[in-house]
């Protein structure tokens, strides 16, 4: 959400050359109360992540949704909570560790078949959630309208 993001001038920028984002990147909070958090990186423009973010670049031929839904899935959340760590109290997911974390890797049909099922099945979910709140406001106005 680039409304929340903060600008940094030029020089910061190239002084820190480790923390530039390209396209695709994969992007884990790995430490604080959000750790564990995981989303894409899926603009053009220039940004850079903060030290608490890691940057998981892909080999070529992995389809980057397959990768971010696998890790958001039951099997990478448990390989999160395996892989961090507690030092001077304050959990945290480290690179070390992180290079631990497996994916099931396979061909990239097949993971391109699974990021058209998921996206199919997001699909469906956001269609009900649109008719759960128009249900509500249905709701909404019969309350509204009896209480009148």
């Amino acid at each position: 959400d680039f409304a929340e993001g903060e600008f940094v001038n030029k020089d910061f920028y190239q002084d820190n050359q480790k923390g530039w984002l390209e396209k695709n990147d994969i992007l884990l909070s790995s430490t604080g109360e959000g750790r564990g958090k995981i989303d894409i990186h899926d603009l053009h423009e220039q940004a850079i992540a903060d030290s608490h973010i890691s940057i998981i670049r892909l080999k070529k031929g992995m389809n980057p949704l397959y990768v971010l839904y696998f890790m958001r899935s039951l099997l990478g959340k448990l390989q999160l909570e395996t892989i961090e760590m507690a030092i001077k109290g304050t959990p945290e997911i480290y690179p070390e560790q992180l290079e631990r974390f497996r994916i099931i890797d396979v061909p990239k049909d097949k993971q391109d078949e699974v990021v058209r099922k998921i996206h199919q099945e997001l699909e469906n979910l956001r269609k009900k959630k649109e008719k759960v709140i128009d249900l509500r406001n249905e709701i909404d106005k019969i309350l509204l309208q009896e209480l009148r």
